[in-house]
């Protein structure tokens, strides 16, 4: 499941040339927690399994909790080992919350921070 994707610009420099951006990470996410606490742009959802479990992770447009609008939803079966989205680039007004579900879950969240 995938936000509107609409609302985001690429950045340009003054002859319209498409700039390249850099990405924050997480690193590897073990347990439910903040991402980012102010809007940004949810790029990548990486999740691991530990070769058994299911995992879920899902992400919200919300800097402190999961609740919310859900910007991405992603379940791994746990033979498949890793599974992921990228390139969702989905703006979060709010903040970035991921939810971790299962057991020896893992993700990895690459974002960034909009700058006011």
């Amino acid at each position: 499941m995938l936000g509107n994707r609409s609302l985001i610009r690429i950045p340009t420099d003054d002859d319209l040339h498409k700039l390249p951006y850099v990405t924050e990470c997480t690193g590897v996410l073990l347990l439910s927690s903040v991402v980012l606490a102010s809007s940004g742009v949810l790029v990548d959802l990486l999740v691991y399994t530990d070769g058994i479990n299911d995992v879920t992770v899902t992400i919200y447009d919300n800097p402190s909790t999961s609740s919310g609008k859900v910007l991405a939803k992603m379940t791994v079966k746990g033979s498949e080992n890793v599974g992921g989205e990228v390139s969702i680039f989905t703006k979060a007004d709010n903040g970035l919350y991921a939810q971790v579900v299962g057991n020896n879950a893992q993700a990895l969240v690459r974002y960034i921070p909009l700058r006011t």
